[in-house]
C-alpha cells in the first residue's frame, strides 16, 4: 500500500459557498508542509527572511490528511 498526504485549505472569508479545497496531494508530509508554507508566503506576500509563525499570518486554516492508497 502507499501513502498520500492532502494539503486542503479553509477560508472562511472565501465567497464561495464550499469554503474548503483542495490545494495538492503529496508523497511525504515535509512535501506537504512546504508547499503550505510557499503557499502562504506568496498568498499573503510574506519574506522570506520571515521567521515567524506563518500559520498565524494566514487567514485560512491548513489541514494535512494522510490516506493509504492501494
Amino acid at each position: 500500500m502507499n501513502v498520500v498526504y492532502v494539503l486542503e485549505m479553509y477560508d472562511p472569508h472565501d465567497g464561495n459557498e464550499n469554503q474548503s479545497r483542495i490545494l495538492n496531494i503529496f508523497s511525504t508530509m515535509e512535501k506537504a508542509i512546504e508547499y503550505r508554507d510557499r503557499y502562504i508566503r506568496e498568498e499573503y506576500e510574506i519574506e522570506d527572511t520571515f521567521d515567524g509563525d506563518l500559520l498565524r499570518e494566514s487567514d485560512a486554516e491548513f489541514f494535512i490528511d494522510k490516506y493509504q492508497v492501494l
